[in-house]
């Protein structure tokens, strides 16, 4: 599920905390708070970047800056003690 440094902790967590039935949104928290969990920068998000494809319109689109900063947020307050 994750490579590189901090992979086996961002994929236990992954594994502990992934439900199949979650939001597009949710997911995007949930990865973002993946990515916090194994980076050292754990307050700024300019190392974030992240991609989706939308399933009614199978387009690949970058997500924007504001909208990783808003999974950001959610993500601190979601899963707090994956930040420290």
């Amino acid at each position: 599920i994750a490579i590189g440094a901090g992979s086996e902790q961002v994929t236990d967590f992954l594994e502990k905390t992934y439900k199949g039935d979650i939001s597009t949104a949710d997911a995007s928290v949930l990865a973002v708070a993946g990515i916090y969990l194994s980076s050292e920068d754990k307050e700024g998000t300019g190392h974030i970047r992240m991609a989706r494809i939308k399933k009614e319109t199978g387009l690949y689109e970058l997500v924007s800056g504001e909208e990783i900063v808003k999974y950001a947020g959610a993500a601190k307050e979601k899963y707090p003690q994956e930040q420290k």
